[in-house]
């Protein structure tokens, strides 16, 4: 660990920055996720050795229903253990891996999270954190929170319904806020059945095969 705080202080006087996954603020939720145990003790120790060379870190926080009713725990969490930490990313889940197969498990409805993440955008602001949102449907958010989404989706990802398609171009440059479950979350892999994304006045819709889970530790990695 020491050779690695000596390799990585060398960009600490520079432009650089390392965005890390905390995917629960329990030891043994966090490493059932991250399907490898003592993942939390590692992520704990080497959060902090990048802080203590200078490098700016935020957070990652994917949500899934494993970990959506807690994302103020882990907020304040966040906030305690690292106070140097002024920013976080609260994921929407890729449809990618171990997830993917495990979607039964992890994966839970969009309409079922508004409530746990604008409550999640309220305790960062209490806890002085600024929030990012990624691979959400902007309509999910009342308006005021809006400004906290980030365009993070591939337009090759985005599919709109037949209804709207005469909507797409002008809405997608207007407001580039499209978003659906597919995108990437560094670190973190998740899944779902079939996923929704909007703008404020488009649809999009993203058809999944269906597969069969296995009986096996569910993993975002």
């Amino acid at each position: 660990m020491r050779l690695f705080r000596r390799k990585i202080s060398a960009f600490s006087n520079k432009k650089f920055k390392i965005e890390i996954p905390v995917h629960s603020a329990e030891p043994g939720k966090h490493d059932l996720i991250a399907g490898c145990p003592g993942s939390f003790a590692q992520t704990m120790a080497g959060i902090h050795h990048l802080l203590e060379t200078g490098v700016e870190v935020g957070i990652r926080i994917v949500v899934s229903r494993l970990n959506y009713q807690e994302l103020n725990s882990i907020i304040q969490f966040i906030h305690q253990e690292f106070p140097a930490v002024r920013y976080i990313n609260i994921m929407g889940m890729e449809v990618l891996g171990n997830a993917w197969k495990n979607r039964e498990i992890v994966w839970i409805e969009m309409d079922e999270l508004k409530f746990y993440l604008q409550s999640a955008l309220e305790e960062s602001f209490r806890c002085g954190i600024e929030p990012g949102l990624y691979n959400f449907p902007l309509c999910l958010f009342d308006r005021k929170y809006w400004y906290c989404y980030k365009n993070s989706i591939s337009d090759y990802k985005i599919r709109y319904l037949r209804s709207h398609a005469s909507h797409s171009s002008s809405s997608h440059s207007s407001h580039g806020s499209h978003s659906n479950h597919n995108s990437h979350s560094s670190g973190s892999h998740s899944s779902g059945g079939s996923s929704h994304s909007s703008g404020s006045n488009t649809t999009a819709t993203v058809k999944l095969p269906k597969m069969q889970t296995p009986q096996s530790t569910p993993s975002m990695q």
